[in-house]
């Protein structure tokens, strides 16, 4: 699978790799929005993306909404508002697509993870993680 996560100043995320969002964060710390793109780097369409978040139950409140799901070659500036939230899992993932259509090569699609501090219980370390999946060319 050709797919790279990265965030918008093209740093890139390692999927499944804990605390690949965030650093540990105290009960209180306020709500942080992050944003960061999947990228199909192949030569050809990936179908099937999907998100989901490894949760520390009990860690603060992440969650997260596809910001556009079109897939575009870039350029997002200002960030889109994002729209409904929600707390993808590995049973339930967030289709990272619109429709579920194919992402094509070289284009990417806009997701943002928004975590909340200001309630929920301390965790040290904080284990919320991406994880990404897709079907297409190696």
């Amino acid at each position: 699978m050709s797919l790279d996560i990265l965030r918008l100043d093209g740093t890139p995320i390692v999927s499944g790799q804990m605390n690949n969002l965030f650093p540990d964060v105290a009960v209180g710390g306020g709500t942080l929005v992050t944003w960061f793109v999947i990228h199909n780097s192949s030569t050809g369409n990936m179908t099937g993306v999907r998100v989901f978040l490894g949760i520390d139950a009990a860690g603060v409140t992440t969650r997260m909404t596809v910001a556009d799901g079109t897939p575009r070659a870039g350029g997002w500036a200002p960030a889109p508002t994002p729209g409904s939230w929600s707390i993808p899992t590995e049973s339930a993932p967030l289709t990272a697509v619109t429709a579920d259509a194919a992402l094509p090569a070289g284009q990417r699609v806009l997701i943002a993870i928004q975590r909340d501090a200001t309630t929920g219980a301390q965790a040290w370390p904080e284990t919320n993680h991406i994880i990404v999946t897709a079907t297409g060319p190696a």
